[in-house]
């Protein structure tokens, strides 16, 4: 709001989504939501007041269906954000919960920590590699870290592979085994990481 001098100048709507909030309350339970409005006023003429204030609890499957379309705007100052967790809600409504896929919820929640998504922009710039590719490593490394069965029994063979192919030692190995055997070098970088994707699934 830039302010003026009718009675439309002197106050401001805005509305807000808590449902990522309420997601962390549990139920039962009484809390207090603070909601703080700093005022910029350079002539400090007035202090500012709360004239009104309904609180609502919107069921958001009824009020997307409801519309025949929807359009999402966003601003050049916000692209890591885009839609302000909106399509994850309806992703997180309308997925059943075994089809969700955790590399893809852990590249959302990068995207809505600005630092963080930073981060991730300058180290794929540095390794030359593109900002999708960045983002499904965080996405993957994240599912290891929080979750390393599941991650190996999804992916645990590129794992292996990663990490054969990162160790110089290792690869001169493999690369002495691929001659040996006469096949190529990346078949037998699969034959490895299979292997030891089956001894680590074993002690699981």
């Amino acid at each position: 709001m830039q302010g003026g001098t009718t009675e439309a100048d002197k106050t401001i709507e805005f509305g807000l989504d808590l449902s990522k909030l309420l997601s962390d309350i549990n139920l039962n339970q009484d809390v207090k939501v603070f909601l703080q409005v700093v005022e910029d006023d350079p002539g400090n003429a007035y202090s500012g007041e709360t004239a009104w204030m309904n609180i609502s609890i919107l069921n958001l499957r009824q009020e997307v269906e409801k519309q025949e379309v929807i359009f999402l705007m966003i601003i050049e100052r916000f692209p890591h954000k885009f839609d302000w967790t909106f399509i994850d809600q309806l992703y997180a409504l309308y997925t059943h919960s075994w089809l969700k896929d955790p590399v893809y919820e852990n590249i959302n929640k990068t995207m809505q920590v600005g630092p963080w998504y930073g981060d991730i922009i300058n180290r794929a710039a540095l390794r030359h590699i593109s900002l999708e590719e960045a983002l499904i490593e965080e996405g993957k490394f994240l599912f290891y870290r929080n979750d390393t069965v599941n991650y190996l029994i999804n992916y645990g063979q590129d794992h292996f592979s990663r990490i054969i192919s990162d160790n110089p030692v290792w690869m001169e190995h493999v690369r002495g085994k691929a001659i040996q055997k006469g096949i190529p070098l990346k078949e037998m970088i699969r034959l490895d990481a299979e292997y030891m994707w089956e001894q680590k699934l074993k002690k699981f």
